[in-house]
């Protein structure tokens, strides 16, 4: 028996890690940022001045100018949306762990048994 009182505070320890509350840690909330590609990362570049005068270069200028706004707006709502899927995912993977009982109160013979 007094052998076993030198381990007695290691052997409290590790029960008060197995019984205290649990701490959820999921990996992918840690990473919703690496889910964004490169490619949305990079900047539009906006488009080059015309190089005349004309009506019809200001035009093809404008046209261009445009498209490269569009793009550049699509690339945000794509971001806005891979972020919130994944906070989505990460609440839900959350939830599903922070309602689960202890595990001695799943065994059969546990009054809390269903």
């Amino acid at each position: 028996m007094r052998w076993l009182l030198p381990a007695l505070p290691v052997l409290l320890g590790l029960t008060g890690c197995a019984v205290g509350p649990r701490t959820v840690t999921i990996p992918v909330a840690l990473t919703c940022g690496a889910r964004i590609p490169p490619q949305l990362r990079d900047d539009v570049a906006p488009a080059p001045l015309p190089p005349g005068n004309t009506v019809g270069d200001w035009v093809t200028f404008a046209d261009d100018q445009t498209g490269r706004l569009e793009r550049a707006n699509d690339r945000k709502a794509t971001v806005l949306w891979i972020i919130d899927h994944c906070e989505s995912e990460t609440r839900s993977a959350s939830k599903r762990l922070e309602t689960r009982r202890p595990w001695w109160r799943r065994l059969p013979w546990s009054s809390d048994h269903e």
